[in-house]
Formats: C-alpha cells, sequence, structure tokens
C-alpha cells in the first residue's frame, strides 16, 4: 500500500504452503484499503469470510493440491451449490465473484448464483497474444458482452502482463479489475517495488476514456509468494491515442522514475526489457 496500492488480496490454501489463515487475520487489521479473499469455497474458507469480511471474497474451484487456478468454474453443473456459497457470503455484506472461462452460456448461468461479479480465466488470451491476439481476445470481448447484459460486475485475471495488458484492457468493455501475478514479482526485481505497479495501472488504463474507472488488480500469486494482490485505482484514464502501444508508453516514464536500489544494475539494463514489451504492442 505504501507503493500505491489500492487493495491486498489473499489466497489460503488448505496446506497454507503460500500463506496461513493466522496472516489473513493480521492483515485484516493492517490493510487500509481493499481486501479481497480469494479460494474454494470450503466451511474453512466460509469461517474465514465471516470472520474478516472482506471487500470481496472471488470463488475458485481449486483442488487442494492444484499448484495454481487452472480452470473457471462450472457453473451449470454446480448451480446449487454456488447459490448457496454465494448467498451465505452475502449475509456478511461482502461483494461475490466468481473465476470462471470465457464461455457465454456459463456467465449467463453464473448470473443466476446471485453473484455480483465474475472473473475472466485470461490462460488462453495471454498464451494465444503472439501468434495472434485478435482470435485470442474475441471469446473474451464476447464473454464481456454476455456479463454486461446479465448485469454482472466483470473482473479478469491470469497470465497476464506488460505485453498483453494494454491490448486486453482496450478491447474488453466494462473491465472493472485485473489481476497481475508472476510478471508483477518478475518485473519487480528488474524495476524495484516502486514504479512497477504505476505501471501496470497505466498499461491497463490504456483505452479508457476520461470518464472510465478501471482497477488494476496485481495478483502477487507468484510460485513463491501467493500473498495476494495489489490493487491500484488511477479512474482518470490517460491519452486519447488510439494504438495501445502510444498510450502505454505512460508507463514506461512513470517505471523510469523508480529508483533502483541495487547500484551493480545499469539503468539500461533495467529498463530495456519493459522496452521491448512495449514494442511488441505495435
Amino acid at each position: 500500500e505504501r507503493f500505491g496500492a489500492e487493495g491486498i488480496t489473499v489466497h489460503p490454501r488448505p496446506d497454507e504452503r503460500h500463506i496461513r489463515r493466522s496472516d489473513v487475520y493480521a492483515l485484516s487489521k493492517a490493510v487500509v484499503n481493499e481486501f479481497n479473499i480469494e479460494g474454494y469455497p470450503s466451511a474453512e474458507f466460509l469461517e474465514l469470510i465471516r470472520d474478516v469480511r472482506p471487500a470481496q471474497a472471488t470463488l475458485v474451484p481449486d483442488p487442494p493440491d492444484v499448484l495454481t487456478s487452472n480452470a473457471g468454474w462450472d457453473t451449470v453443473g454446480r448451480m446449487d451449490f454456488l447459490k448457496e456459497v454465494v448467498s451465505e457470503i452475502k449475509k456478511s455484506g461482502v461483494r461475490v465473484s466468481i473465476f470462471i472461462d470465457p464461455d457465454v452460456r456459463l456467465i449467463e448461468h453464473a448470473a443466476r448464483t446471485g453473484t455480483d461479479r465474475v472473473e475472466l480465466y485470461t490462460e488462453s488470451y495471454a498464451s494465444g497474444y503472439v501468434s495472434g491476439r485478435d482470435r485470442a481476445i474475441a471469446p473474451y470481448v464476447k464473454a464481456a458482452e454476455a456479463a454486461d447484459s446479465c448485469g454482472l460486475g466483470l473482473n479478469a485475471g491470469h497470465d497476464l502482463n506488460l505485453q498483453n495488458l494494454a491490448f486486453f484492457s482496450a478491447m474488453i468493455p466494462g473491465l472493472a479489475e485485473v489481476s497481475i501475478g508472476h510478471a508483477l514479482i518478475s518485473d519487480a526485481l528488474y524495476f524495484g517495488r516502486v514504479g512497477v505497479p504505476d505501471a501496470f495501472a497505466a498499461f491497463a488504463l490504456v483505452g479508457c476514456g476520461n470518464d472510465s474507472k478501471k482497477t488494476t488488480t496485481c495478483d502477487l500469486a507468484a510460485p513463491a509468494c501467493d500473498a495476494g494482490f495489489i490493487c491500484l485505482d488511477d479512474g482518470t484514464g490517460s491519452g486519447s491515442a488510439s494504438d495501445p502501444a502510444m498510450r502505454a508508453s505512460s508507463a514506461i516514464r512513470t517505471v523510469h522514475r523508480a529508483p533502483s536500489t541495487d547500484s551493480r544494475l545499469p539503468s539500461k539494463r533495467l529498463f530495456s526489457p519493459m522496452k521491448r514489451a512495449t514494442k511488441r504492442f505495435a
């Protein structure tokens, strides 16, 4: 939060290999801005939600032994279960989001559960971005339109980074929040903690008009740090260029203002990977 985060998300797993339940309780007292808890809605998870009452609970269908989230909910087959869980969480006054694949039918059924939002699982977009970004984004545009028609708020996340984020943000209507994990940790190793969150926020705001408000949720769920999201909320939009690459350049300037904490790393080496990522938008 000292570096501009508007929120923190944690994913407490049953084996506590990434974050402990005791950490969640401790963070709930320390987090000033939005607190989001994600996980499989087991009895223990629901107890945690009732005790902590975070701003948002994100439901994922992960089995206990999964390394990272790798699929969205089957909202057709698990409809009754999800209805019950969503209802239980809302009794605590907590906003609910359901992790889901970009499938119109699944999103329509998600709306029937009573959830407030859906989070689009973006792995297929990220993996297909380099070979054909227009083809990769197509199902997500349809999913976003379906969510909007159902009155659902829209989040997204998984494998998003500074290479593919600006295009995704520019193309998806109604996008309220994106979560960034491994890429944030990796880039922070190059650029330092100061400036990197601002860079992701600037890339996410590409394509927004001045009357738009979009939250960049930077998920710290890297293998060594599944502790949470950092959430940045600018809300002002940036520029009016039609190409995402042009408007994303503001993120480069933001990162250039970040001081290096390691004198052994020259500035050219620090910032060249970011520049290469920006050039790939063209």
